[in-house]
């Protein structure tokens, strides 16, 4: 595929992507407000009642309307970038977004219409899934439809547990609210089970010589996302014995964080695996090719890249007024990647990096006030859903977990609280950027 064909599909395909994850945390949202917040509404105080149904109504109504939005823009996308009719299927969740919508409760726990919406959800999941003509539901349909299922209501209804351990409560109903959504997660980490069982026969269709990546990416992203499932377990189980509630419940906001971002990440993964095609081949080596060669401008932005990491980890006050300036380098990286410009994916993700650096430039002259800090995590993680929903090249998958691990390096050095585990974030920020721009440099050299 051209440089010029990547783009457009990596598009569609982070379009598909957001609207999976859009349609999974609608469908998460609604299973925790049957399973979670109604049974607990009973056995909570009345404010604390009423503050976690209303933030998880309102989920709802927000993922309802995030479904509509995002199925009408793939549909847009699909007929503008194609050129084709979008297929009935891609409307239906958008359809079943404007029922949910309307008749998602307003105050208090009504168990019967919550029951009913969570089926209608799960009824349009089913025939977003089905095919135009029998057999309706082959196996890679199958595998689609519970994989969302399970990643709903594993990594889907994290969002409203975040809304919830934000509320202003006591660290024991936090703690009350995030042990039963764990009792959520397990029938989700049973029917993702459920879907490897049935995907293992026909694995020659998700293990292509161009799949191949995109399935060890998410065999990766898959075993991070269970390593942050049991750190919060852990953290609940020891409860307000984690610290105060002060480190406590900002640890486990965080840890919940990065498991929306890999949920996101494995939505993206989800759909470039329901697109691969049949074939046969040897499978590609993972790891990057060298090319020492005269050094060129990707090389060069590597090595900035690595002068960043270094950068970052200086963090003596005397010297910090200088090396706060770091991600600064995120501009004259970006503007090397464009000065080779290749019309694909390439040139969208240095426009990304572009948008960082400005952020961050901002961020550092006004003072560093605001939240503009976060966007360059952000922005990489766009990137990344970006890579994922191309899919990428067999190199591509070492320096694409890599960035993951990075951002979430970085945003942990960002989001917590105490110094020692700020200086943890910044040390696994450095050796993963590092590692990044070391690649950079001896995979890209130049001519």
């Amino acid at each position: 595929m051209g440089a010029e064909a990547i783009l457009p599909g990596a598009i569609a395909g982070l379009m598909a992507a957001f609207n999976l994850a859009a349609h999974a945390a609608l469908f998460g949202s609604l299973a925790f407000l049957v399973a979670v917040a109604s049974p607990l509404a009973a056995r909570l105080p009345g404010e604390q009642s009423l503050a976690l149904t209303a933030r998880n109504q309102s989920a709802i109504r927000l993922f309802a309307l995030l479904t509509v939005g995002f199925a009408l823009a793939e549909a847009g996308v699909i007929g503008f970038v194609f050129g084709i009719i979008p297929p009935p299927a891609t409307l239906i969740p958008a359809i079943a977004g404007l029922i949910i919508f309307a008749f998602a409760p307003r105050t208090g726990p009504v168990p019967l219409r919550a029951a009913l919406l969570l089926l209608l959800a799960a009824l349009s999941m089913t025939l977003a899934f089905a095919s135009d003509e029998p057999p309706w539901m082959g196996p890679r349909e199958l595998v689609g439809l519970l994989a969302e299922a399970g990643l709903g209501l594993c990594l889907g209804s994290l969002a409203v547990l975040w809304l919830a351990l934000r509320a202003p409560w006591p660290p024991a109903a936090a703690q009350l609210v995030g042990a039963r959504h764990l009792l959520l997660a397990l029938p989700g980490l049973a029917v993702l089970a459920v879907a490897g069982f049935v995907a293992w026969p026909h694995r020659a269709t998700f293990l292509t010589p161009a799949s191949f990546p995109v399935s060890a990416l998410t065999a990766v992203l898959a075993t991070i996302a269970l390593l942050a499932l049991a750190a919060r377990a852990v953290l609940l189980a020891m409860g307000s014995r984690a610290g105060a509630r002060a480190v406590w419940l900002p640890r486990l906001r965080v840890t919940v964080e990065l498991e929306m971002m890999l949920g996101l990440a494995l939505a993206a993964a989800t759909v470039a695996l329901m697109m691969a095609q049949p074939g046969a081949g040897e499978l590609p080596s993972l790891w990057p090719a060298l090319a020492l060669r005269a050094p060129g401008l990707t090389a060069l932005a590597g090595a900035l890249v690595m002068l960043m990491a270094l950068l970052s980890l200086i963090r003596r006050p005397d010297w910090l007024r200088f090396t706060r300036f770091g991600p600064v380098l995120l501009l004259p990286i970006a503007i090397l990647l464009l000065a080779e410009p290749d019309g694909g994916l390439r040139d969208a993700l240095a426009v990304l990096v572009l948008i960082g650096g400005l952020g961050e430039t901002w961020r550092l002259l006004g003072g560093e006030r605001g939240r503009l800090a976060l966007a360059p995590p952000l922005l990489g993680l766009l990137g990344l859903l970006l890579v994922l929903s191309a899919p990428p090249e067999p190199g591509e998958a070492v320096p694409a977990l890599l960035a993951l691990l990075a951002i979430i390096a970085r945003w942990k050095s960002l989001r917590l609280s105490l110094e020692w585990e700020r200086r943890a974030g910044y040390l696994g920020y450095t050796i993963c950027l590092g590692l990044f721009g070391l690649l950079m440099i001896v995979t890209h050299g130049g001519s």
